[in-house]
């Protein structure tokens, strides 16, 4: 692999040292001028069957001098292709709130109630056929996202990270919904209270579910739920859950429950009584202080999440994630469509956004909110209506200061 690096002086822009990791090259160069204002400026290496770009984006400031914003860096390595990108990007003129991110833990097991039930009617050694069949995601070339990172065993180095990739990533507030456990999460949020939140994620049909709830909000520090409906072996319904219930509609909780297909490959969940959101019609109607969030526009139930929306005002809808189900669906609907059906039905302030990230080495989902912000811009949303989308709707639900 080639290293080509150019160091400028800041007053005069002279290069001061021009150097190469390997074998000496000749780097053809070509800045380009943007308006007067970014120089970008190329390096390509020739004399080698491995090809290495290099890309600096400089930032001509009205004071004449140059500062070095980042670099695009492309390696092509036989069968292998690594891109490193760090750019500018015009995004919003607010910091954004996600309302939707997962800590990247190995304690995590959001499959084990259907898992454990699998097992005990089919045996193990089914579930290891199972397992044995399991297909890797295919959507991840699509978005040219990286192969993920195997989760972490220690939740304070994941939050460390995620502390840094708020930062980079110019956000306000992310909202882990599953974290390793109650506990874990607890500690997490606890690190950096001013950047993260966390939902308490444990089985609603667990014993003792209600007090565990409540423990979460009222010392863990924890301020909402998250409910893996397709999981669950009874319809949400079931008065056995009214007791759970009963807890979010005294604190007023943001609850979050995954409706529409689950997971992928040899372990998707597509049916069972939780599958449509209409699954919460009643409950959220005999709970109506509590303010129930269906992520992924009702992945792959979109219709029946609208029809629940108009019904029901403490129903939001989350955007969070690729949104590939569109493609196993017959309307085949785009995100600008699925933005307008929303708007039209419950206006700006039910419409929260999520980004659905998780792993590294991606880290936030940059790619989703670049593709949200372009479907509100082209419905010529207001803009007052898109800072509630992408922030004030998320801090609201959350009691924060908006």
């Amino acid at each position: 692999m080639f290293f080509h690096l150019i160091l400028l002086k800041q007053q005069n822009h002279e290069i001061l040292q021009s150097q190469s990791a390997g074998h000496p090259i000749t780097p053809y160069q070509e800045a380009i001028s943007l308006g007067g204002r970014l120089i970008i400026c190329v390096n390509i290496t020739k004399r080698h069957p491995l090809l290495s770009v290099c890309l600096w984006l400089f930032f001509h400031n009205l004071h004449g001098t140059m500062v070095v914003l980042g670099m695009l860096k492309i390696c092509i390595l036989q069968r292998m292709r690594l891109m490193e990108i760090t750019q500018c990007i015009e995004l919003a003129d607010f910091k954004v709130v996600d309302m939707h991110l997962h800590l990247p833990v190995v304690k995590d097991d959001w499959m084990k109630p259907w898992r454990d039930r699998y097992i005990a009617e089919n045996g193990q050694e089914r579930f290891a056929q199972l397992q044995n069949r399991t297909v890797q995601a295919s959507w991840l070339p699509e978005f040219c996202f990286p192969t993920p990172e195997p989760p972490m065993e220690d939740e304070m180095e994941a939050a460390e990270r995620w502390y840094e990739e708020c930062r980079k990533a110019n956000l306000e507030r992310v909202v882990f919904t599953t974290g390793g456990g109650n506990e874990c999460l607890s500690n997490v949020v606890a690190a950096h209270p001013d950047a993260f939140s966390g939902f308490a994620h444990h089985y609603i049909g667990e014993e003792n579910a209600a007090e565990t709830l409540e423990k979460a909000i009222k010392e863990q520090g924890l301020c909402g739920y998250k409910i893996l409906a397709p999981v669950v072996e009874k319809p949400l319904s079931d008065r056995s859950y009214d007791e759970v219930f009963e807890v979010c509609h005294a604190y007023g909780l943001p609850v979050l429950v995954h409706c529409g297909i689950l997971g992928g490959g040899s372990f998707g969940i597509v049916s069972g009584p939780n599958l449509s959101p209409l699954c919460l019609a009643e409950t959220a109607q005999r709970f109506p202080n509590a303010n129930f969030i269906v992520p992924h526009f009702g992945c792959g139930f979109t219709n029946d999440l609208l029809q629940l929306c108009w019904a029901s005002p403490n129903v939001y809808v989350d955007t969070s994630g690729n949104n590939l189900w569109t493609k196993w669906t017959m309307e085949n609907y785009t995100l600008e469509q699925l933005f307008q059906r929303f708007y039209a039905t419950v206006g700006p302030g039910r419409i929260l956004f999520g980004s659905d990230s998780e792993w590294f080495p991606r880290g936030f989902a940059l790619r989703y909110l670049m593709d949200q912000l372009r479907a509100v811009r082209s419905l010529n949303m207001p803009k007052e209506d898109i800072r509630r989308i992408f922030r004030e709707n998320a801090l609201e639900l959350l009691k924060l200061e908006v």
